[in-house]
């Protein structure tokens, strides 16, 4: 879905960004465990665009300004 995002890396800009709802994430834990876990709705995008910084991209490579 699409919504409004702000990002400290680009300071006094908002992006429309299109993301999914529902992301399912897998990691390793402090101890080395698997870990899975379901996020749905703010949750989900928050982590997607914290990806997306791992990845390099922001959300001025995703999305579009708004004035």
């Amino acid at each position: 879905s699409e919504a409004l995002e702000g990002c400290l890396s680009i300071p006094k800009k908002n992006y429309i960004v299109s993301r999914h709802e529902e992301i399912e994430l897998d990691w390793e834990d402090d101890h080395g465990q698997g870990q899975s876990r379901v996020f749905r709705g703010f949750d989900a995008r928050v982590i997607q665009h914290e990806i997306d910084h791992l990845n390099g991209v922001l959300i001025l490579d995703k999305g579009t300004e708004t004035k």
